[in-house]
């Protein structure tokens, strides 16, 4: 019996044929992982940074804001202590970032780097196979990748976890306890995760370092006293502070396992489940250990522990990247080794995967947080193609091209895994419906010379597009006192997300009614989020509000959102005949987002009218233009309650409904049009929870629908 000869590596295949033997024996694949290291970390960053330049947003309005109040934080040094801000980030970016906002992606991306370095190399100590994979399964997780190149907490956390484990394999136990010990200052909630590194010491009989894992919370105590003069700062806003009632409200228990899949995407996914499996055989403590703790805690915090108001956003689970990396590297060997020995599991793991997949997995996420009833249109394809591949790679595994084929096995992994991302979280995949609208607003401003004024605002995201320094001296925050004190030509913007909380205190109707003081230029409204933003401008004493916006009307006549507002006014003034000839206007200039709310206005100007189909047609045109437009769909439910079709009306108020429970005016009109059906005990139903939802509803309406015979 001849001897079997052993497979050659990548370098090596192409010069010289593979033999074949009884026992077959999948070929490693011989890289030169180190310079592959190099050379996806190289890519990874000038990716980031592309993506940074092309990329009109950022992650959220977060990002922004974490910007600003670091760039700030040598004006501010309680900056630095901060809990929102937290600590770690403003620490290493308040420098960085004096440079310009570029400096955010650059060194988030070399903190990327630097998480897979330590993961690469940890591999490479634990002596697993294909050890590069590791990078591209940490790097191009579609979420790591997505707030890795932000001003985001969770990447740095991330970057911790894999420190970790790296200077654990190499025995450092002093630069691991130290390392271990900022993991607060990064993510408040891994104070738990120190409690594991202290066991792990504790069992590597190191406990002499156990006490340095309090170091971080001992400096951050101490600078918070320093900045904020409070000896227990650290606890008064954490432990003390935040264990009162969940602002988002507590969520099921599989709010994270049912959505992991979208945090790590298909090819990610598909490793780590045989990897996970792999787990019965050899545990390893921090890596799975570690991860089913961090899960269980996040979970627990979405569920029953109100400390942290946690939201259930997927984000936070970005720390457990490295460890969900490396176990996905522990299943792509699984997967090679059982191709390799003909092992059936493998198939019918794979199989499970796919069927799992399409079942629970398939449809979009939306925003990075809800799942849609909508099918992502790559998802399937790709489960379907690596459950494929292993159909094929254990089919032909003991021909003589199975080099090859395992060439295709690995260079097929590394490819789709790092395109899906790419794809995935495109350049504008951040940008949604009230960053639309952001956008305009900066673009008008800047558009009419309002963007070199003083600019009080709450928006962080209004000045991170316009590229003003949210705290230069020259601009005011949103507050009644500081826009009061505004000279004349100062802009206030407005906007109903954060315009009267947050640090603020104006309501809308405060600028609105003060017609001496503060004009409205502009406002831009999408209705599909509910979201409006309005700039008004600060008055010198005398100076007429009209002829200072028609000032800047004459000089920017294709502006429609200026005539919108000249509208909107006339209608105030009881003259519908004049503003609907502005309207006409700003429908003829072109499609914008204000294009649909003309229409929605010049329904509203029917109704009072009593032209029920010039309503009707209107308020159609207004819903055609928008993917959602609950309010125009409301009015046009009323048009339909008062030219007798109740049913229809109802029809279109449970629609709107159904995307939007709590807005009153619809509960309103299903009450009425219950009521023309004479459906008494729903209709009362309707304008008692229009009533609860705090709906300008007379206490006779509810005794007329509700009067108990």
């Amino acid at each position: 019996m001849k001897k079997k000869k052993k497979a050659k590596g990548l370098s090596q295949a192409s010069a010289r044929p593979l033999r074949t033997a009884k026992k077959f024996t999948f070929p490693s694949i011989d890289l030169d992982q180190n310079k592959w290291f190099y050379i996806i970390a190289v890519l990874y960053c000038m990716i980031v940074m592309l993506w940074f330049f092309i990329s009109p947003a950022t992650w959220d309005e977060d990002c922004a804001v974490r910007y600003f109040n670091t760039l700030n934080a040598f004006n501010e040094p309680g900056n630095i202590v901060s809990i929102w801000n937290r600590p770690l980030w403003v620490l290493v970016f308040m420098v960085p970032v004096q440079l310009g906002k570029f400096m955010v992606p650059l060194v988030m991306s070399l903190f990327a780097v630097l998480s897979a370095y330590f993961i690469f190399q940890s591999a490479l100590i634990k002596k697993i196979p294909y050890a590069i994979l590791v990078v591209p399964f940490l790097l191009f997780q579609p979420f790591f990748f997505g707030v890795a190149k932000d001003a985001m907490t969770e990447p740095l956390a991330a970057c911790i976890v894999a420190g970790g484990l790296y200077f654990l394999l190499k025995k450092r136990y002093l630069v691991f306890a130290l390392l271990g010990s900022f993991l607060p200052l990064a993510r408040t909630e891994l104070v738990i995760f120190t409690a594991i590194w202290g066991l792990i010491l504790l069992l590597e009989k190191q406990w002499k370092y156990i006490p340095l894992l309090g170091f971080g919370l001992v400096l951050w105590s101490v600078l918070g006293w320093m900045f904020r003069g409070d000896a227990m700062y650290v606890l008064n806003e954490t432990i003390f502070k935040e264990a009162h009632e969940n602002r988002y409200g507590n969520l099921e228990w599989w709010t994270y396992l049912r959505r992991y899949f979208y945090v790590l995407g298909p090819v990610v996914f598909y490793f780590f489940v045989l990897g996970f499996i792999r787990h019965w055989k050899k545990f390893d403590f921090f890596i799975y250990g570690q991860f089913i703790i961090g899960i269980t805690l996040y979970t627990l915090f979405t569920t029953t522990i109100n400390l942290g108001n946690s939201a259930g956003f997927l984000r936070n689970l970005v720390p457990l990247s490295p460890l969900a990396a490396i176990i996905a590297l522990y299943g792509f060997n699984f997967w090679i080794k059982g191709l390799a020995k003909s092992n059936k599991t493998t198939l019918i793991v794979s199989t499970v995967l796919l069927a799992v997949v399409a079942l629970f997995f398939r449809n979009e996420l939306w925003k990075h947080h809800k799942v849609l009833d909508t099918t992502h249109l790559t998802i399937l394809p790709i489960m379907s193609i690596l459950v494929m591949l292993t159909f094929l790679l254990f089919v032909l595994v003991k021909r003589k091209n199975a080099l090859n084929l395992a060439k295709v096995g690995f260079f097929t992994v590394l490819v789709f895994g790092s395109s899906f991302t790419l794809l995935e979280e495109h350049p504008y995949k951040n940008m949604n419906t009230q960053r639309d609208a952001v956008m305009i607003t900066s673009t008008i401003m800047e558009s009419i010379d309002l963007d070199d004024r003083s600019i009080a605002s709450n928006h962080g995201f209004l000045y991170w597009v316009l590229g003003e320094n949210k705290f230069s001296h020259k601009h005011a925050a949103l507050t009644k006192e500081e826009v009061d004190q505004m000279l004349p030509g100062g802009i206030v913007v407005w906007d109903n997300h954060f315009g009267n909380r947050l640090g603020s205190d104006i309501p809308l109707s405060y600028l609105e009614s003060d017609r001496n003081n503060y004009t409205e230029l502009f406002r831009v409204m999408d209705d599909r989020a509910g979201f409006n933003m309005v700039v008004f401008e600060k008055l010198a004493q005398g100076q007429d509000g009209w002829a200072t916006r028609n000032r800047y009307l004459k000089e920017n006549y294709n502006i429609p959102e200026i005539h919108l507002s000249n509208a909107t006014d006339y209608i105030k003034a009881n003259d519908p005949a004049q503003a609907l000839k502005v309207i006409e206007t700003v429908v003829n200039i072109g499609e914008r987002l204000t294009t649909s709310h003309a229409y929605f206005m010049k329904g509203q100007i029917m109704l009072k009218y009593k032209n029920w189909v010039e309503a009707e047609r209107a308020l159609d045109l207004a819903i055609g233009k928008r993917e959602k437009f609950d309010m125009a769909s409301v009015y046009k439910a009323h048009v339909k309650i008062y030219t007798g079709k109740p049913k229809q009306a109802i029809n279109i108020l449970d629609d709107v409904l159904e995307g939007n429970p709590n807005l009153g005016m619809a509960h309103y009109y299903k009450a009425l049009a219950l009521d023309g059906l004479g459906r008494k005990q729903d209709a009362c139903m309707s304008i008692k929870m229009a009533k609860q939802l705090k709906y300008a509803v007379s206490q006779d309406m509810v005794n007329k629908l509700c009067l108990v015979k």
